[in-house]
């Protein structure tokens, strides 16, 4: 029963990061004009607002990850964990990322930029979920 929870969790989650709902305005992050990067506030500024996206971006296709290793039965044994959940649950992750992406720019494909941080963040808690 808590694994179909999870995949119910998994696929509304995916359904929520297709929308445009957790995208933050550009401007709330601090954007600085590039000509303050030439004094030290004016870089410490930038290198925060870029770190802040990175991990924003990061946390915001986490879930995907976690839900989906909590959507597979456990197993006993390492290696049938990295075969039969990680495994699974990362192909599963980062495909529903990919079909989540490019249904917010209107079903185009999305870029690999596009894919690499939020894909971090998939791999990342897949690896966390299974702890």
């Amino acid at each position: 029963m808590l694994h179909l929870i999870a995949v119910a969790c998994l696929l509304a989650y995916a359904a929520l990061l297709g929308t445009a709902s957790l995208d933050l305005p550009g401007r709330l992050l601090g954007g600085v004009p590039v000509l303050e990067i030439r004094s030290l506030g004016g870089a410490w500024s930038a290198a925060t607002g870029i770190l802040l996206r990175i991990g924003l971006l990061w946390l915001r296709a986490a879930p995907l990850g976690a839900l989906a290793v909590f959507a597979l039965p456990d197993r006993d044994t390492r290696l049938s964990r990295l075969v039969r959940v990680a495994l699974p649950a990362t192909a599963v992750a980062l495909l529903l990322l990919y079909l989540a992406l490019s249904a917010r720019t209107g079903w185009t494909r999305p870029g690999p930029f596009e894919l690499i941080l939020p894909g971090i963040g998939v791999v990342l808690n897949v690896w966390a979920g299974l702890a």
